[in-house]
């Protein structure tokens, strides 16, 4: 496999993240486990999801043809690092010979077609297929190899969907530069996305080298060619499907169905990349991330986390005493403790509390101290005996794709994040299905899982690593059945409680867990009366 840059001027520059391995998929791993690299757009907010946004994923058979494809640069379009990046992560992962033809924007070659050359390699490479994409195409996560379908021999490419636009403005270009009339039942084709076989190729080369007006439209010399070569030769030219050169939101093809290319063609990409990723169609590609390194890790087998804001807790400490006070009843094992705060209340004895500003910190520090930890959080109450073996098997909550549409409209921080992780989940992994994780009960996380997660994810403020977590385990879970809310906190049946800042006044609050778990916990001083 190479990926190269042909007959440069200049040298571009690029700058290259996350891209993967070299080679074709292996077929013995998951989908999770062939990590693929992400586009690196901006981050939006999207509106309305339609039913499906994703193309079922397809595992590629052994590719037996060899596929040699070109893309052109030409100038120094700002837009370009934005399309090229997941271009050549997908031909790096399968295998596939991609070239890069460059040319400055100087006044003899600017936009004077290389086909040419581009047929002439590829006979004398010996490839099996030719495949050609426009600079702007942008190619999603999960693209499978164009050789995974069978393809009739001859010319694919797309019927041009301003047909009668566009071929009738060709046809008088053909009239007035070579005295010509095209033929009534020619379908003129978009040239941002086609292939063709070998045999093909010869046939067609021949065409093309008659006829080169330097400075004029690519379209116009592909589909001049393809005219004279059809009708002399009678080479087949078939239809190019339309998830290989998704024209969005162009009519008359239906833009809310997924694809695998998108052709971004027209003035503003930027905005039909936006449009994209609004509508689901492609990942949103950059999380709200907070880098931060990964601590040096403590020699301790387990721990129970809990992070502490006080800047932020209505019950000012009391639902940390509590919560507390139900792990010294329920949880039997004797677990070290470690509370990351930002402020130490005056109950809490020092050996088990460390500043720590931030949740991504925290949550950093505690995955870093043990091989195992259960991260709790202050506002979860255990209202019966819980163990190691009882968090194997997380609890969930339905399908989380879904309720993308909702979740990527909403104005809350922890609704957006749970839409990134689900989105990634779904697009840059291949899952159909996510179940909801985000239960606000404890969670049990192993170190070295923990950190193959931050290492994709990265980690910020409000990230939901429970669900990066499970669902890159490709945990099931269970119903979670057993979470009461503040009104049914009495319901010998629930297992955990949740406590919402609004639930209740701090006195009716204080009153009621007073009552249930009146002795201090091994956590706290034994205050002066």
């Amino acid at each position: 496999m190479n990926v190269g840059v042909q007959d440069s001027n200049q040298p571009m520059k690029w700058t290259w993240t996350g891209l993967p391995t070299a080679g074709n998929v292996d077929m013995t791993k998951s989908p999770l486990a062939n990590h693929l690299a992400v586009t690196q757009l901006d981050p939006v907010i999207a509106r309305e999801l339609p039913e499906s946004v994703r193309l079922p994923l397809v595992r590629d058979p052994v590719i037996s043809g060899r596929l040699l494809c070109y893309t052109w640069f030409y100038g120094r379009k700002p837009w370009m690092p934005t399309f090229f990046p997941p271009m050549k992560s997908w031909a790096i992962r399968h295998g596939i010979d991609l070239k890069v033809w460059q040319q400055a924007p100087d006044e003899k070659q600017f936009k004077q077609s290389p086909l040419v050359n581009w047929l002439r390699i590829f006979l004398d490479a010996g490839h099996d297929w030719f495949m050609y994409l426009d600079a702007d195409v942008m190619i999603h996560p999960q693209a499978p190899h164009p050789l995974s379908e069978v393809h009739p021999l001859g010319v694919l490419a797309l019927a041009e969907p301003e047909q009668k636009k566009h071929r009738s403005e060709w046809a008088s270009w053909v009239k007035a530069h070579f005295q010509r009339e095209v033929t009534s039942d020619f379908i003129y084709r978009n040239d941002g996305v086609w292939m063709m076989d070998r045999a093909t190729a010869v046939k067609f080369l021949s065409y093309c080298e008659q006829h080169m007006l330097p400075g004029n439209n690519d379209a116009y010399y592909f589909n001049l060619w393809l005219h004279d070569a059809q009708q002399a030769d009678k080479i087949e030219v078939h239809d190019l499907p339309q998830k290989w050169n998704r024209l969005p939101y162009r009519a008359p093809y239906v833009a809310n169905v997924p694809a695998w290319f998108y052709h971004c063609s027209g003035a503003n990409k930027g905005k039909a990349l936006e449009h994209l990723q609004l509508d689901g169609f492609l990942p949103q590609a950059k999380a709200p991330v907070t880098v931060k390194p990964w601590p040096a890790e403590a020699n301790q087998e387990r721990l129970i986390a809990m992070p502490y804001h006080f800047e932020s807790d209505p019950w000012k400490g009391e639902s940390l005493r509590y919560s507390l006070r139900s792990l010294d009843q329920y949880w039997p094992e004797d677990w070290p403790l470690m509370v990351f705060g930002t402020h130490q209340l005056e109950w809490l004895i020092d050996s088990v509390y460390q500043n720590e500003p931030s949740y991504p910190q925290a949550l950093l520090r505690s995955c870093s101290m043990a091989k195992k930890v259960l991260w709790m959080n202050d506002d979860i109450i255990l209202l019966e005996n819980c163990n190691e073996v009882d968090m194997m098997i997380p609890l969930c909550h339905d399908d989380l794709i879904p309720t993308l549409p909702k979740l990527l409209r909403s104005e809350n921080r922890w609704a957006r994040a749970r839409a990134h992780v689900t989105g990634r989940m779904h697009h840059d992994y291949g899952l159909d299905r996510l179940n909801d994780f985000s239960t606000h009960t404890p969670y049990l996380y192993e170190r070295d899982h923990a950190r193959k997660v931050f290492d994709l994810f990265g980690v910020w403020h409000k990230f939901p690593i429970e669900l990066a977590y499970h669902g890159l385990l490709g945990s099931t879970g269970k119903p979670c059945v057993e979470k009461a809310t503040w009104a049914e906190k009495d319901d010998p049946a629930m297992r955990y409680l949740y406590v919402d800042d609004g639930c209740a006044t701090l006195e009716e609050f204080t009153a009621w867990m007073s009552k249930r778990f009146p002795r201090p916990s091994r956590w706290e001083k034994t205050l002066p009366v």
